[in-house]
């Protein structure tokens, strides 16, 4: 029946004024949406939103389109309370806590919520405290949305340093 329809998982890609463009995270596709098919409020979407919909076909066009489409509600509630994790990946930093290279500007940071385990990026300016993290580090923090809607670490504060080898 139409209730066991296949659910797939997208990235809103393009945004325009009645319409948009979902990448599919599930194979190589981008899938046309009218606003309309959209439940929610349009005006919270943002392009990198996850979003779930079904694939459906346009009846003038014949092309796959996607209908019934939800923005995916991150799976961490974000608060004011700090959460407690541990530095799995350090910044790459010289001795005057430069970061070295472009590409090593993010450390990640794991912690455990209901059982499961997240890697949770961060930055240089996500620090609080010129400190610099090293992985084993116990850390405290608060969890956030980047403008891209990813969820990250921010505010961190070094709880117990990894203790040395």
């Amino acid at each position: 029946g139409a209730d066991d329809e296949e659910r797939e998982t997208g990235i809103i890609e393009k945004l325009l004024h009645s319409y948009g463009f979902i990448q599919c995270c599930e194979r190589q596709a981008r899938l046309f949406f009218h606003f309309s098919q959209f439940s929610g409020n349009i005006d919270h979407l943002k392009i990198g939103d996850p979003v779930e919909f079904e694939m459906t076909y346009d009846r003038r066009t014949g092309k796959p389109i996607a209908s019934q489409v939800s923005k995916i509600a991150p799976e961490v509630v974000l608060s004011e309370e700090r959460v407690t994790g541990t530095v799995t990946t350090e910044l790459r930093t010289d001795s005057a806590n430069n970061v070295l290279n472009s590409s090593e500007t993010t450390g990640r940071i794991s912690y455990e919520n209901r059982g499961e385990c997240f890697f949770l990026p961060y930055t240089k300016d996500d620090v609080e405290g010129n400190v610099n993290l090293r992985a084993g580090d116990k850390v405290s923090f608060q969890i956030a949305t980047n403008q891209r809607g990813n969820l990250g670490a921010c505010h961190i504060r070094l709880e117990n340093p990894a203790q040395p080898v």
